[in-house]
C-alpha cells in the first residue's frame, strides 16, 4: 500500500503535466517537453539506484514521485514562460502538501499523524484545484454520457459547483 500511495501522489502531478503539456505543443516547443521528460527520466534512473537497492520498490515508488514532481515544476514554469504569465508556483505548494504523506510512508508515523497529514494533503489539493480553475460546470456534460448512480452524480454535480470558482 505505501508503493501505490507513492504513485497515486505521483499521478496527481503527473496530471498537472497533462493540463500544460497542449500549451507547451501548441506554441510548437515540443522540444521543451522532450527535454524535460529526458531529465525526468534521468531522476528516475538515478533514484532507482539510489533507493531501490535500500529500499526496494519503495524506492522506486519515491523514484518516480520526485522525477514527477520536477516534471510538474518544470512544465508548469515552461507553460507561464509560453503565455508570458508570471509562475505562481502551485505545483509546488501542492508538494509541499503532499510532503507529509511521503515522511508517513518512509518514516512510518503513528495512525493519528497519517490521518490529520491525509486531511491536509486532501485540504491542499482542494486549494490547488479551486486556484488553478480545474473544476467547471459546464465540463459536467460528461456526466450524462456515464451510467451512474444518481446519488453519486448529485455528489459530483455538488462538489462542482462547490469548487467552481467564479469568473
Amino acid at each position: 500500500i505505501p508503493c501505490i500511495v507513492l504513485f497515486c501522489l505521483s499521478a496527481v502531478f503527473q496530471f498537472t503535466v497533462a493540463c500544460n503539456s497542449p500549451i507547451i505543443i501548441s506554441h510548437e516547443r515540443v522540444d521543451w517537453s522532450m527535454k524535460v521528460n529526458l531529465i525526468g527520466t534521468i531522476i528516475v534512473a538515478i533514484g532507482n539506484l539510489l533507493f531501490v537497492p535500500s529500499m526496494g520498490m519503495l524506492g522506486a515508488a519515491l523514484a518516480i514521485l520526485i522525477s514527477s514532481i520536477f516534471n510538474s515544476l518544470s512544465y508548469s514554469y515552461l507553460t507561464t514562460r509560453l503565455i508570458k504569465g508570471r509562475y505562481k508556483g502551485y505545483e509546488l505548494v501542492m508538494g509541499l502538501f503532499c510532503s507529509p504523506v511521503v515522511l508517513i510512508i518512509l518514516f512510518k508515523m503513528p495512525l493519528i499523524i497519517e490521518v490529520l497529514s491525509s486531511i491536509l494533503v486532501l485540504a491542499g489539493m482542494i486549494g490547488w484545484s479551486f486556484q488553478k480553475t480545474i473544476f467547471k460546470r459546464e465540463d459536467l456534460f460528461f456526466l450524462e454520457h456515464i451510467t451512474l448512480p444518481p446519488m453519486l452524480k448529485k455528489i459530483i454535480y455538488t462538489i462542482f459547483s462547490w469548487l467552481e470558482r467564479d469568473q
